[in-house]
């Protein structure tokens, strides 16, 4: 009889959100800290050459400490010690059952920001170039991965996306229960070997 440990084998929605949760993990602990999700803004910024001080990065750290806020720690309980992959992975399996949960406001808020991080030559509009240099930089997404979501996104095949296609991507993210979605692989190869 072969049996199948649900650790080593887990489902779609947790692959996607350890992997979300592995883009804030600064430090490769595999343990997410409060101040690794502005750190993660930080470190962006940084690969994107915009000042620390400049209004997109401020806002970005903002946001990120309020998903932290409204979606990881919302007690307060993981302010101290952080929070495994895991517990990330449970807390977003309730923000995403819980209708209109408040972090809701904060990830498409994050989305609209990750979109303006992409759109370095702020011309509304996102090259797929763009796309994967700037994801990469910002969450180390895999060129292919990010290819694939981009390609994904470009439904009129523009060849460039907009803020609306960006957050319909996110969205999907968020919802899809296809592992072989490009949407499920936005932070990554959700794909099992």
């Amino acid at each position: 009889m072969n049996t199948v440990d649900p650790l080593a084998q887990p489902d779609l929605f947790t692959r996607k959100f350890r992997l979300w949760a592995a883009c804030f993990d600064t430090d490769r602990d595999f343990v997410v800290q409060p101040d690794d999700f502005p750190l993660a803004a930080d470190r962006w910024s940084l690969a994107a050459r915009i000042p620390g001080d400049d209004a997109l990065a401020v806002l970005m750290r903002n946001t990120l400490r309020d998903v932290w806020k409204t979606a990881i720690s919302v007690d307060g309980r993981y302010d101290k010690t952080g929070a495994t992959l895991d517990e990330v992975v449970a807390a977003m399996r309730l923000v995403l059952s819980t209708p209109e949960h408040p972090a809701v406001a904060s990830f498409i808020t994050f989305a609209g920001l990750c979109f303006r991080f992409c759109d370095r030559d702020d011309d509304g509009q996102v090259s797929e170039a763009e796309f994967v240099s700037q994801w990469h930089a910002g969450f180390a997404v895999d060129p292919a991965s990010a290819t694939a979501a981009f390609r994904h996104a470009d439904t009129d095949n523009a060849r460039r996306i907009t803020a609306d296609d960006f957050l319909n991507l996110s969205l999907e993210f968020l919802a899809t229960e296809d592992p072989a979605s490009p949407a499920a692989s936005l932070l990554g190869s959700v794909q099992r070997d």
